[in-house]
């Protein structure tokens, strides 16, 4: 019943409501155009990996969404874009947990476990947590922009 009560007590219009505050903000992160000023610029620098050629965090931060029964449970959000350069070899992404995968410019082919598949630009695809992601440009000498939106349990 929406206009009941919580096991809190709480009336639980405003249960739901905190929810979608939360997840509104989430949203607004993963709509944030790539030409807007970044909330929080890392770019790697001690040796990003090969073929990595520079990641940048966009977001990074710690929420805590309420349960109705016991402690509230944390979740470390973090949005990064991995600039990605062809050079002859398959790149390693590195483990990031449970992450959603968006293919915001290039050609590739990933290989998730055992199974390979090509994506272009405007592509989205899920690695689940513990999964060896491994990256290879379709066309030697061109580049690709993989933005990765991780939701784990974290402090």
């Amino acid at each position: 019943m929406l206009f009941g009560r919580s096991e809190t007590g709480a009336p639980r219009v405003l249960t739901l409501l905190r929810r979608l505050g939360q997840l509104i903000a989430v949203a607004g992160v993963l709509l944030l155009p790539a030409h807007e000023p970044l909330l929080a610029q890392a770019a790697v620098s001690e040796g990003p990996g090969p073929g990595i050629a520079e990641v940048t965090t966009r977001y990074s931060d710690v929420i805590s969404i309420a349960r109705a029964a016991g402690a509230p449970t944390s979740l470390r959000i973090e949005l990064k874009q991995w600039q990605l350069a062809a050079r002859g070899a398959a790149i390693e992404m590195p483990e990031q947990g449970f992450y959603v995968a968006h293919l915001m410019s290039g050609s590739v082919n990933v290989k998730l476990g055992g199974t390979s598949a090509p994506h272009a630009g405007g592509d989205f695809w899920v690695v689940e947590k513990g999964t060896r992601m491994v990256v290879t440009i379709n066309k030697p000498g061109e580049q690709a922009l993989i933005q990765t939106f991780s939701i784990n349990p974290g402090h």
